[in-house]
């Protein structure tokens, strides 16, 4: 029988937080509380530690220690988000719990018996999801602390502990959560789940039906909550352990290897090599390309009489064009302007398609100024074909000066 008013248990709670948490943590190392270590830590609080006892905070052994009470436990760890992990074995016992529930419901017709089980039912299944909850937050802060090595341990332990996560932990929790597995709670679920939805319809009785209602709910819910624990331990959880086992071995021989270079072979990615990165015939084949190009043969082109001189392919010159551009801004009328340039007697060349685009690229350099009125257009004559083109006018770009400073 609690003998102080609840308000003030808390209160001490509240007040005594930081005590607290020290006395977990010495019940989590030891499984008990030693009397000497109590009534040393409650003087150096200045605590009575017999309100400890009057409080239901901690129970009396026969022997003369002390253990911490489960609920206040799971509380101070709960708001403290310091989990404890239940073994699987813990875990596993709420499939035979939600299978005997499960069972019975199915034949069970006495209404206020089926009151008392759907009830039991919806807590077993709310203390199996904070179960898990709580496993799977203790494994993923467990497994950060052994990443950033907190505690300073060795290599070898560091193995040693991320396959014991792995094997005594993660692997049958996994198994308790497949739900392709017909032993799993996951499983189980799924037949409740499937015999509340059935009930909540069709169940004479209103009162079963809302209860069935509820129940169905919380299956819902909780295969949510499962399914995402589930993607943790297999998504997060097991791949940082695989990689903190494949980074310890890596380190652990690294430093055994330094420990005795000479006792060991060197690695190879330490031994000096040479390789070239291209082909031993490389130097003579650019060499070729080379003479080639700089020892040119004069090539001597002979006309016969009566016959046109050769015709050469004409090849845009960008920088020369663009110079005479510059020299004539502004321009009105590019494309007709364009059309004159290649006959006058500069180029004396025809203003075929080609070079009409290529004229036109010119004029999109950041160095002009483009304007056009859309009422006015031009036509271009090709060989063939005529382009209606707008009217353009180009002239050279205006620099704004930056502002001084005042």
């Amino acid at each position: 029988m609690l003998q102080a008013e609840p308000r003030t248990v808390l209160n001490f709670l509240s007040d005594k937080f930081d005590f607290m948490l020290e006395l977990i943590a010495m019940n989590k190392h030891d499984a008990i509380i030693h009397d000497e270590k109590l009534k040393k830590l409650c003087q150096k609080e200045n605590i009575d530690w017999r309100k400890l006892v009057d409080y239901k905070i901690i129970r009396e052994l026969q022997q003369g220690d002390f253990e911490l009470r489960k609920p206040i436990e799971i509380f101070i760890n709960y708001i403290s988000e310091d989990y404890k992990l239940d073994l699987p074995e813990n875990i596993r016992k709420y499939f035979n719990s939600i299978e005997e529930i499960y069972e019975k419901l199915l034949g069970e017709e006495n209404p206020e018996s089926l009151h008392r089980l759907i009830s039991g039912m919806i807590d077993e299944v709310q203390h199996f999801i904070e179960t898990i909850e709580s496993n799977t937050r203790s494994l993923l802060n467990e497994s950060k602390e052994l990443k950033a090595n907190v505690r300073k341990i060795e290599y070898v332990e560091k193995i040693k502990k991320a396959t014991y996560f792995i094997d005594f932990y993660i692997v049958p929790l996994n198994k308790i959560l497949d739900a392709n597995h017909t032993g799993s709670v996951i499983h189980k679920l799924s037949l409740v789940r499937e015999q509340a939805n059935k009930e909540r319809i069709y169940n004479p009785d209103f009162s079963i039906r809302s209860l069935y209602e509820k129940l169905y709910n919380q299956v819902i819910s909780a295969n949510v909550e499962l399914v995402k624990n589930s993607r943790v331990l297999t998504k997060e959880l097991l791949p940082l352990l695989e990689r903190i086992k494949t980074e310890s071995q890596i380190l652990a021989g690294f430093m055994e290897f330094l420990k005795k270079p000479n006792f060991y072979d060197t690695p190879i990615l330490l031994k000096r090599t040479r390789h070239a990165t291209y082909d031993p015939d490389a130097y003579f084949a650019a060499k070729d390309i080379w003479d080639q190009l700089v020892k040119q043969d004069e090539v001597i082109l002979n006309t016969a009489d009566g016959q046109k001189d050769i015709e050469l392919p004409w090849v845009f010159d960008r920088v020369k064009f663009k110079k005479i551009i510059t020299q004539s801004l502004p321009i009105k009328n590019y494309f007709l302007w364009s059309n004159n340039l290649m006959k006058n007697e500069i180029t004396r060349q025809d203003f075929d398609f080609d070079k009409f685009f290529a004229m036109s690229a010119l004029i999109f350099d950041e160095d002009y100024d483009i304007t056009f009125d859309a009422s006015e257009r031009t036509e271009v004559k090709f060989s063939g074909l005529t382009l209606d083109v707008p009217s353009l006018t180009i002239d050279k770009k205006v620099t704004q000066k930056p502002k001084q400073e005042v």
